[in-house]
Parts: structure tokens; C-alpha cells; sequence
């Protein structure tokens, strides 16, 4: 199985070829990291999916910079759609932009992940509660409403890149946009999103 799609195409022309507008209404997506600290750690997975189950852009690779192209190309490329993540307007939202300034991609890359319409279900869950409580982990909520939660845990992460274990990787980011998605669309019907 191939888990990173390597284009030949300058990023440029990449951005010009997929400028086309695209409607599609909810975009769900996730990251994972060598570690926590973004001035440090490295963004090493992304997978996008869409309200149908379709996996419409992905990334698992060494090539960091690579992968914040593909994390650029999909936000232009969907600017209609809402971004739905977990905890990504504190922690994934925040690392792409941080490595994004570190790669020194261009100012409209950082603005097309900055002004992007976004939901970020952690604290929707949380205000659905009451904003009482801590915020929960991802599958401590899919547990909770009948969710099929991922399997594996973000925290090995580090532990599957320094054994290169792509798969591993790969596997897990696919779990949790795919967990992202089920929750959403529980959510959409109890009313906890509109």
C-alpha cells in the first residue's frame, strides 16, 4: 500500500491545477506528530476525508514539507467547506501554522488554514455538557456516544516514527478522521452541531 502520493508538479502549479472552487460541505481532518511542542516536533501524517467517507487527501511522510503543501492545497482547495477536527483550533490548527512559518511557505498557505471555516467538536462536546468538567479524548467521547472510537492511541506516535512504522501511523490518522466523522454526524443529529 502506498501511504504518501509524491507529485511531480511544482507547488505553484499544483495550486493553480486545483484552484478550481470545490463544493463539498464538511471537510474532516486530523494530524499527527512526532510530540506536542510544534517549534520542535514534526507534523509526520494528514488525512482529509469528507462527509461521504471519501479519504480525499492524505500524507504520511518523512517529508514534512510536503506534507504542509498538501494540508495548504486541500484547505484552498475546499474553502467553502467547515474544517472539522478534535482539539484543532488549539493543537492542530496551531502546529501546522507554526511549521508552516518554520518551512517558510508562502503567506497564502498560512491564511488558507487561518481563515478557513472550522468546528472543532472537543469543545462542542464540552459546551454540550455544560462547559463543566475537562475536555475528553477523542475516544473517551466516541466510547460515550456509541462511536466506534480509533483503536490506537496519538501518544505512540513518536514511538511508531523513530521504528518507522508508517503503517501504524497511517492507520491511526485514517481511525481518527474516520471516528471524527461518525461523531459528527451523531452529533449533527442530537443537535450538539448545526
Amino acid at each position: 500500500m502506498i501511504f504518501y502520493r509524491k507529485f511531480v508538479l511544482s507547488f505553484f502549479e499544483r495550486l493553480k491545477k486545483h484552484s478550481v472552487r470545490e463544493r463539498r460541505t464538511v471537510m474532516f481532518y486530523d494530524i499527527e506528530t512526532t510530540g506536542l511542542e510544534p517549534r520542535i516536533d514534526r507534523i509526520i501524517s494528514v488525512a482529509f476525508m469528507d462527509i461521504d467517507g471519501r479519504l480525499l487527501a492524505y500524507a504520511c511522510d518523512a517529508d514534512e514539507k510536503s506534507i504542509l503543501e498538501i494540508i495548504a492545497l486541500t484547505f484552498m482547495r475546499y474553502r467553502h467547506a467547515t474544517f472539522v477536527g478534535w482539539n484543532n483550533k488549539k493543537f492542530d490548527d496551531n502546529f501546522i501554522l507554526i511549521r508552516m512559518n518554520e518551512h517558510e511557505l508562502p503567506n497564502e498557505c498560512r491564511e488558507a488554514v487561518q481563515h478557513a471555516k472550522k468546528c472543532d467538536l472537543m469543545i462542542e462536546e464540552w459546551v454540550y455538557r455544560g462547559g463543566k468538567g475537562r475536555y475528553h479524548k477523542l475516544y473517551e467521547v466516541c466510547r460515550r456516544y456509541n462511536v466506534s472510537p480509533p483503536k490506537g492511541k496519538g501518544r505512540n506516535m513518536p514511538k511508531y516514527y523513530k521504528n518507522g512504522e508508517w503503517s501504524k501511523i497511517f492507520r491511526h490518522n485514517l481511525e481518527d478522521v474516520a471516528a471524527l466523522r461518525e461523531l459528527y454526524i451523531t452529533f449533527k443529529q442530537m443537535g450538539i452541531v448545526k
